[in-house]
């Protein structure tokens, strides 16, 4: 791994002292709107990769195993969100010529509203690069830096190593960004997108080729398991289809097309065409990218269960949801139907109040003495009824063991 790392972050210090070169003595257009020279398919490419990140690659297949792959759902829905952006706000991007999105702010709403927008902009990408960056420190830190630092006869503690680790990140990047500008993150963008598909990809072949499973298992996946469950058209779960799609929509418009960091890229295209052709393909590319992430993250969890025996959340939610309607409906014994229609005429309004007002009834109260059951107000007050409720639960779980 340290020798896979230090060739990466060599490529990249050579793409940034190659771009470097060509655009030297530019001035701040060339450093923040790259000249407006950026390839649409590059910007394209390289947007699906800072947007995925770490985090994506570490989290997207772990929800494979708690909503099966009802995020793609939820990708269907940013399509249209950037095609909003495509053809609403790159054109008024395009024509005021802005380097920053938020001088909209300053022409429309006054400077106050400017300095506004951009500090929480400011504020956002902090608090996100920071969550983003930790996750990832905290993998380099296990794997690298406490090794080579063991290995080398220092012993540091865990917190010191992780900020050195976050340092050498940050300085790193830094130094391969502060003279290309926005020309370089285009191109070392596209580079981190095509290592991070390749290794999916890497990663999805070698656990197919494994013993446990092999393409048969992906085909029985596809069809059986729960996991690979897309559509969800029930309004009362969070993952409903509708809920899903149109927050897609939403997120894409918040998170994209007012967001400086991602129009940023967007603005180094050649004209408002360009830019609207990189953004239809960028948004497109959203599905089968996370179609693999889910994927992957269905097949590492079934290789898990045949390896280890372990079964993931959305499994073992199936099999107590299945296990709790047997004992509901007696599945097997009695017909639907009929069995509702018998536990509601016979179990609940007959044997479990009746029952349960005779209990009532003759049990002593609370002074010991046994209630009048000829008195007008006994016959005229029933039972409480969380009495009646307990009592007639009673009844059809009576009732249910009786059918078994």
């Amino acid at each position: 791994m340290p020798a896979t790392l230090v060739a990466y972050f060599l490529l990249l210090i050579y793409i940034s002292r190659r771009v470097s070169r060509k655009s030297a003595g530019g001035g701040n257009d060339d450093f923040f709107r790259a000249g407006h020279s950026s390839p649409w398919w590059m910007v394209a490419v390289g947007m699906v990769g800072a947007s995925i990140s770490g985090v994506t690659f570490m989290s997207v297949p772990g929800w494979a195993a708690a909503t099966g792959m009802t995020y793609l759902q939820m990708c269907l829905g940013f399509i249209p969100g950037y095609l909003l952006v495509a053809y609403v706000l790159l054109p008024v991007y395009y024509k005021l010529r802005l380097t920053s999105i938020y001088t909209v702010l300053a022409d429309r709403l006054g400077k106050h509203s400017h300095r506004t927008g951009a500090a929480f902009f400011v504020l956002s990408k902090l608090t996100g690069a920071a969550a983003r960056l930790f996750p990832v420190c905290l993998v380099l830190d296990t794997f690298v830096t406490r090794p080579m630092l063991r290995a080398a006869g220092f012993a540091l503690g865990t917190t010191l190593t992780l900020c050195l680790t976050a340092l050498a990140l940050l300085g790193l990047m830094w130094g391969y960004t502060r003279r290309g500008g926005i020309k370089v993150l285009v191109r070392t963008d596209m580079l981190q997108t095509v290592c991070m598909l390749g290794a999916a990809v890497a990663i999805l072949f070698a656990v197919i080729g494994t013993p446990q499973m092999g393409w048969g298992t992906v085909a029985e996946l596809w069809r059986g398991s729960v996991m690979t469950r897309v559509f969800d058209w029930d309004w009362s779960h969070t993952t409903n289809f509708w809920r899903q799609f149109i927050s897609g929509m939403f997120i894409v418009v918040v998170m994209t097309g007012l967001d400086q960091d991602m129009m940023q890229k967007n603005l180094t295209c050649k004209d408002l065409r360009s830019a609207q052709k990189e953004m239809c393909l960028y948004g497109t590319a959203f599905l089968p990218v996370n179609f693999l992430f889910l994927f992957l993250g269905v097949l590492l969890y079934t290789f898990c269960a045949r390896t280890h025996g372990y079964r993931p959340a959305a499994e073992r939610r199936r099999t107590a949801d299945r296990r709790c309607g047997e004992r509901r409906v007696g599945v097997g014994r009695l017909h639907r139907l009929c069995h509702w229609t018998f536990r509601r005429s016979l179990f609940e309004r007959r044997l479990g109040t009746d029952r349960a007002h005779y209990d009532y009834l003759h049990r002593p109260s609370k002074t010991g003495k046994p209630r009048r059951t000829n008195s007008r107000r006994t016959r005229n007050n029933p039972p409480p009824r969380a009495y009646l409720r307990g009592r007639c639960c009673g009844a059809h779980v009576a009732g249910i063991q009786a059918c078994r």
